[in-house]
């Protein structure tokens, strides 16, 4: 699959023990593979893992590894597979979401078809499990960490007020209650993996903050750090050097960072007309080769 799609060639072993992560750790994702009955062999599969946006805020279920046999195709197979998905996700009804080439022009009629639209966000990343080329520069100004109950209270505490902090990447809170609870969720069942700070070096003082979800990838037996939002301190806005931080958190998690699962890739989510784009960009990262298709009406 990865092979035909993305021209990348995977690791048998790696993948096979990806797929035992995912089948004993469901909190991970799980698979919907799909067999003619009178056959009874497999002819298709696809990989949802969970993900959440405290912005919006909501649990999102991703579509992974989705593929059908080539001799299958055009028989309505993912139609019907999706549809088993909606079914699964009838009484959650978390978005629907997935990410496709761009060149792939017939696969993103299909999801239009489905009732999935275009979000016109982008991944700019750094996917070193097949290039680990860049790299990023630590100018040793700022640090970064995981953020603890305190800091994670401290948080809060600023979207609640709604005037200490300014989205870099232009997100919105628009149901705080439901941002908070959430917020305390997901720190809750990750044991504070899930938000990070950042500190000026000389001060020690947190300057900013920002949350990622962890996506486990079938194709890299690892972890893909998603990044929605950096969230800086309004009164030191103004004063930093946005090139600067972001290559010193791309070093921060490529080389210090050590989480319990390899991390084999970041990606920034970001609207594609975002102007916080070229600074990703100017810092080293690259565009990722797809567009976000969504569905989340149902």
């Amino acid at each position: 699959m990865a092979k035909e799609t993305e021209g990348k060639q995977l690791i048998l072993e790696e993948v096979k023990k990806a797929v035992d992560y995912i089948f004993y750790n469901p909190n991970a994702g799980f698979y919907l593979v799909s067999a003619f009955a009178s056959q009874n062999k497999p002819v298709s599969s696809l990989l949802i893992t969970n993900a959440y946006d405290i912005f919006r805020p909501s649990q999102i279920w991703w579509f992974q590894s989705v593929y059908v046999l080539n001799q299958y195709r055009g028989l309505g197979i993912f139609k019907s597979m999706f549809h088993e998905i909606e079914k699964l996700n009838k009484q959650q009804q978390y978005p629907l979401r997935l990410h496709v080439e761009l060149e792939n022009r017939r696969a993103q009629e299909v999801y239009k078809r489905l009732g999935m639209f275009d979000t016109n966000e982008i991944f700019i990343e750094d996917d070193f499990y097949f290039d680990n080329s860049i790299q990023f520069e630590d100018n040793q100004q700022f640090k970064f960490q995981l953020a603890n109950k305190q800091e994670t209270d401290q948080f809060k505490d600023h979207l609640r007020n709604g005037n200490g902090l300014v989205s870099l990447m232009n997100k919105e809170v628009n149901q705080i209650d439901q941002t908070l609870k959430l917020i305390d969720h997901i720190q809750s069942i990750s044991n504070y993996q899930h938000l990070f700070i950042v500190l000026d070096n000389s001060t020690n003082k947190i300057i900013g903050y920002f949350p990622v979800f962890y996506e486990y990838s079938d194709w890299r037996n690892g972890n893909i750090i998603h990044i929605n939002d950096l969230r800086i301190v309004k009164d030191i806005y103004n004063t930093l050097n946005y090139k600067q931080l972001v290559s010193s958190l791309m070093n921060f998690f490529k080389n210090i960072y050590n989480p319990p699962q390899k991390l084999t890739s970041i990606r920034w989510v970001i609207e594609e007309n975002s102007s916080f784009k070229d600074t990703l960009l100017q810092a080293g990262l690259q565009y990722g080769h797809y567009r976000i298709y969504e569905k989340n009406q149902f």
